[in-house]
């Protein structure tokens, strides 16, 4: 298990379910100074990636206050117990 927090601005609990889609910028929507950069791209791919490594990633966060993203990757999958 990984866990990676930060006290910036939170994500809302609507935010939240729509994070690791490919190119949503919840973030510069809500920015009052509009000057959040990228391409949505960050955590639809560290999702991919997660995922093809057959683990989980959760997003905990309270608006204003934190977000915490909770990584469980297994320590051994199917592909490779059959390669030993």
């Amino acid at each position: 298990m990984l866990k990676v927090r930060d006290n910036g601005l939170g994500i809302s609990e609507s935010d939240q379910k729509v994070i690791f889609q490919k190119y949503e910028r919840a973030a510069a929507k809500r920015s009052s100074r509009n000057r959040t950069s990228g391409f949505g791209l960050g955590l639809n791919f560290v999702d991919q990636v997660i995922k093809a490594h057959e683990g989980r990633i959760f997003v905990n966060s309270t608006e204003g206050e934190f977000t915490e993203f909770t990584i469980y990757l297994p320590l051994e999958t199917p592909k490779n117990r059959h390669n030993r």
